[in-house]
């Protein structure tokens, strides 16, 4: 008994690395790129959040992986993962999230400095609030946000 369900686990998986490398030889899927697979790794993530970061981290990978068969994503699953392992695990939040804004696959340190302004701009604007009166200030916003996003 304990043989054949080994059996089918290894086909099980041996099928999901197969389907893996056919769909990352040629063009991915547009649909599989969505935020919506990091969303399958937070199981894996908090069962593995005792677990030293590697294991954690990987688990959620591979995961994510057989789910959404495209290579693009594991840095981000990582950076992803990495982030809730170091929070569960007590580190400080605004830290960690600074050191993922930091990360060369969001845009480096640049980026991260850019993000922190429109940031702060973005409360200023609310304390005053020169958001609501204001069709310049929300137009120089959106000319600032086209610009992060580029």
């Amino acid at each position: 008994m304990f043989l054949s369900v080994l059996s089918i686990l290894c086909l099980i998986f041996t099928s999901i690395l197969i389907r893996y490398k056919q769909k990352t030889k040629g063009s991915p899927d547009s649909q599989l790129v969505v935020i919506g697979s990091l969303s399958g790794a937070l199981p894996w993530i908090l069962r593995n959040a005792r677990q030293p970061e590697t294991t954690c981290v990987q688990e959620a990978v591979d995961f994510v992986k057989c789910t959404h068969p495209v290579s693009a994503l594991s840095p981000f699953v990582d950076m992803y993962s990495r982030l809730l392992h170091a929070v569960i695990n007590g580190r400080d939040l605004r830290q960690e999230i600074m050191a993922v804004l930091s990360h060369s696959e969001l845009g480096g340190p640049r980026k991260r400095e850019l993000v922190l302004s429109l940031l702060d701009k973005a409360a200023r604007w609310a304390q005053q609030g020169l958001m609501a009166r204001s069709h310049n200030r929300l137009g120089e916003c959106t000319d600032l946000l086209l610009c992060v996003l580029q």
